[in-house]
């Protein structure tokens, strides 16, 4: 039971970083486009209102909320140091 739970993780694990490269090269497109235009890197606004529109859904939990929010914080930390 508890190896076929990793194995359904370790699914999901490969799915994200899939997409997190992905992201990673739109992050790396956006950098240049702000550098080159003078555009400050962070931008508070919106990204609270991309993590509070992700996290809105009444299906989830406060525990997933949580969960979810800390987890696109961290991507959002990292994506600002990427264009740094």
């Amino acid at each position: 039971m508890l190896d076929t739970l990793r194995i359904k993780i370790d699914k999901i694990d490969k799915k994200i970083t899939d997409l997190l490269t992905k992201r990673y090269g739109l992050v790396k497109k956006i950098a240049y486009l702000k550098h080159k235009n003078n555009i400050p890197i962070e931008d508070k606004k919106r990204e609270k209102s991309s993590i509070k529109s992700l996290i809105s859904s009444p299906d989830l939990t406060l525990a997933e909320r949580k969960y979810i929010k800390n987890i696109l914080s961290s991507i959002h930390d990292a994506s600002k140091n990427i264009q740094k």
